[in-house]
């Protein structure tokens, strides 16, 4: 949608209306969650558990009529070191953000996050391991098509040029398509000893384990560079460490 230039300076005014005067606007989100956890031979643990839902957001009822204004929750798909949360605004960022009949409500299927830990003491030299495993949903894909006084197409089909700056059209569907699921595992293996009156404990970690380099965002701009990772998972990284208790 662009404001024809005839209109701009046209004089807002404020009306104070209740929103139901406009229709109805939902926002929902339905998951189920699960968890366990077990107690192992030798002192052992293991916990695992998953997360499966979705969020729907329906302002198809005031297209037309009002404006929609979102905040953003809480689970926005973000990466912050190597973690991803791929629940949130996922729906909000796209029924919202394109106030038209097309795309006024978004639904994205249920995708499940698995998540696990195991800790166990090995029979050998006195070592105990641990490992946890993630399994979560991949990045949403987007085709976002810019709109700008220097697209031809765009100012050929307008009949003008665009005012306003620059906009965006969705070419995919907001929450129905999604890139490759996550997978990362991480270790720990150590060993603790006495020297004295003291307490050593040494450890090796072992940061993604299996060398993954799944993409966690990407270029969602529609165009030469569509769908170029921007941020994909750390390669594998082993530290060494040594705590002292005195």
């Amino acid at each position: 949608m662009n404001l024809n230039p005839a209109y701009a300076l046209v004089v807002p005014f404020s009306n104070v209306q209740k929103a139901s005067t406009f229709g109805d606007a939902s926002d929902v989100y339905t998951g189920f969650d699960l968890g366990i956890t077990a107690r192992l031979p030798r002192g052992g643990t293991a916990q695992g558990g998953f997360g499966i839902g979705h969020e729907v957001l329906d302002v198809c009822d005031v297209i037309g009529s009002a404006n929609v204004s979102y905040a953003a929750v809480a689970g926005v798909l973000a990466s912050s070191a190597g973690t991803v949360q791929p629940f949130g605004s996922v729906a909000g960022a796209g029924a919202a953000a394109y106030p038209s009949k097309l795309h006024c409500r978004v639904e994205p299927p249920f995708q499940p996050n698995i998540k696990g830990l195991f800790a166990y003491p090995l029979p050998w030299w006195g070592l105990r391991a641990s490992m946890t495993l993630q399994n979560l949903t991949g990045p949403q894909i987007l085709a976002n098509y810019a709109i700008n006084a220097t697209n031809v197409a765009t100012v050929t089909n307008l009949g003008r040029a665009v005012t306003g700056g620059a906009a965006t059209a969705p070419l995919i569907t907001p929450g129905s398509l999604f890139g490759d699921r996550i997978t990362q595992i991480d270790a720990r293996f150590g060993k603790g000893f006495k020297a004295g009156s003291s307490r050593i404990n040494t450890y090796v970690d072992i940061f993604n384990l299996a060398n993954s380099s799944a993409v966690l965002t990407q270029n969602n701009t529609y165009g030469p560079s569509w769908r170029t990772p921007t941020l994909i998972l750390q390669g594998r990284l082993i530290k060494l460490g040594v705590q002292v208790d005195f």
